[in-house]
Parts: C-alpha cells; sequence; structure tokens
C-alpha cells in the first residue's frame, strides 16, 4: 500500500524538540507498561494515539505553510505578468496612430 510523506526541512531547535518529546513520551509509555493492569495500557495507547495525531497534525501544519508560500510565490508571478500585459497593451495603444474611419459612401 503507498502512502504520501512529506518531507520536512527542520532546524536543529525543532530536531531537538522534536526528540525530547519523543523520549518523554518514551518514559510515559515506560511507566505505564511497567505499573501494569489493563487500565494502564488502554491508557496508554490513548496517549500513542494523541501523540501520533499531534506529530500529523506538526506534519500538515508544516506542508500547510509550504504551500502557502508556494501560493504565495504563484500570486506575485500572476500580478507581474497582469502587469506586463497591461503595461504592454497600454504601450501598444499608444504607438499606433489613430485612424480615421471611412466616411459611409454619400447618398445623393
Amino acid at each position: 500500500q503507498n502512502t504520501a510523506t512529506v518531507n520536512e526541512v527542520l532546524d536543529d531547535q525543532a530536531l531537538l524538540r522534536r526528540y525530547k518529546k519523543e523520549i518523554d513520551n518514551l518514559k510515559k509509555k515506560l511507566r505505564y507498561t511497567s505499573a501494569g493492569g489493563e487500565k494502564d495500557m488502554e491508557i496508554c495507547q490513548m496517549i500513542n494515539q494523541l501523540e501520533s495525531l499531534q506529530d500529523e497534525k506538526d506534519a500538515l501544519e508544516v506542508e500547510n505553510s509550504a504551500l502557502l508560500a508556494v501560493q504565495e510565490e504563484k500570486e506575485k508571478k500572476i500580478a507581474k505578468l497582469t502587469d506586463m500585459v497591461i503595461t504592454h497593451g497600454a504601450s501598444m495603444n499608444s504607438q499606433q496612430p489613430m485612424r480615421r474611419s471611412k466616411p459611409t459612401s454619400r447618398q445623393s
């Protein structure tokens, strides 16, 4: 089965935060599993699911910001091209001599 992945570019601070969070999560797992009990396992699974969803949310936010940057860049290009078309059209109109319309045929 194919799954889409996002290529993230993370700075050192973001990596450190992610690793710290992962270490904390692993410590929590260890506490819950070593304490034993069915309820503790359910809680652990729910925490894992919550963390997984949070990671997915973070990845989607990164992807969203990248898409917004691309969209902004494309909007700038569109504005530039529109300006070029308008400017070119205005210069074309000023270069063409005004033509007089042909007089309609005279009726005698």
